[in-house]
């Protein structure tokens, strides 16, 4: 979108392509937890900047394929909420282990 930011949404449809190229709108809008017509109100108007071509008609729908044209990563336009929430993941994941680690080595030496 030359003179528009895209919308969160926008870039995790786009995102979504990256990992599962040829994806049909069905499958998208359940991934992304939307109904289909809000969705494909969305990805029309990628195809209509040129993020996004139909692909062949399958009898689950058409397939959704990037253009190759680049787009900007959800991270940096996603919610406040949703950014301290990935925080916290991460870092439960990642003190499980160090945890798990020191009760371990507790263990070992007493």
């Amino acid at each position: 979108m030359c003179d528009e930011r895209m919308s969160f949404t926008q870039r995790c449809i786009c995102e979504r392509l990256v990992e599962n190229p040829g994806i049909t709108l069905r499958v998208l809008s359940s991934q992304l937890r939307s109904t289909p017509d809000s969705m494909k109100r969305t990805v029309n108007r990628l195809i209509s900047t040129g993020y996004i071509r139909l692909g062949r008609r399958s009898s689950k729908g058409y397939e959704l394929h990037l253009t190759g044209k680049t787009f900007p990563a959800s991270i940096e336009v996603m919610p406040a909420d949703k950014r301290r929430h990935v925080a916290f993941e991460v870092g439960i994941a990642t003190a499980i282990p160090a945890i798990r680690s020191m009760v371990d080595v507790a263990r070992a030496s007493a």
